[in-house]
């Protein structure tokens, strides 16, 4: 069921938050939408494949980015629109309390 209101609401505004979800819905799109012939060349240079990491060899096709940093370019790739929606869902349900359970700065996420 979809929340439609929170017990205890924030008072400031995520910054963290709302710059992931448009991050992710700009980069769906981008991969969609501008550019579906090159989608399979983006997700083989900037996902993250394990091989690569613990073994440290760049297969082909290259990366785009170091190999460590493909651990957070792949959180940015979604399989369609449900899986990107329901991420960007969750990501606006859990993190307003998240600050407050792990310590970090209120209002960031």
């Amino acid at each position: 069921m979809i929340p439609l209101k929170d017990e205890n609401p924030s008072k400031t505004i995520p910054i963290v938050n709302i710059f992931l979800i448009v991050t992710n819905i700009s980069v769906f799109i981008y991969m969609n939408y501008y550019a579906p012939v090159l989608t399979q060349s983006i997700i083989f240079k900037l996902g993250f494949i394990p091989y690569e990491l613990f073994h440290f060899i760049d297969v082909n096709p290259k990366n785009l980015v170091p190999i460590p940093l493909t651990i957070f370019t792949a959180m940015f790739m979604h399989g369609g629109w449900l899986h990107m929606l329901s991420m960007d869902q969750g990501r606006v349900e859990v993190s307003p309390g998240l600050p407050i359970s792990v310590g970090l700065l209120p209002g960031w996420f």
